[in-house]
């Protein structure tokens, strides 16, 4: 293989993964509401979450004070976290996460796994 296609699997490999960072592209949209959720989700250990708004750091996992449920962090950005819960908890449909403002433990809404 000489030096030019190398330089062209690179640039092509290079390309595809940024195509692949525009379509997956984070944070994705609220789409809608959470239905029946708490007004804040509190630690594991039932203790309460605290943080600085917008940069604070996620838990999890993450408990509806309610009903004990726990719910698992799949990722984070921004003071945020998105979440996973059981089937049909909150709304959630299969493929998608209830996102979590990490700062205080308050439901913002579901989005797309």
């Amino acid at each position: 293989m000489n030096h030019r296609s190398i330089l062209r699997a690179v640039a092509g490999a290079s390309l595809a993964a940024a195509a692949a960072c525009a379509v997956s592209s984070y944070p994705t949209t609220v789409s809608r509401p959470a239905q029946d959720a708490p007004a804040r989700f509190v630690r594991a250990d039932s203790s309460a979450i605290s943080g600085t708004p917008g940069s604070a750091a996620c838990t999890s996992p993450i408990v509806d004070p309610r009903t004990s449920a726990r719910l698992t962090m799949e990722r984070a950005t921004g003071g945020r976290g998105d979440y996973s819960a059981a089937a049909g908890a909150y709304g959630l449909r299969p493929g998608e996460l209830l996102r979590v403002d990490c700062a205080n433990g308050e439901p913002i809404g579901i989005v797309r796994g």
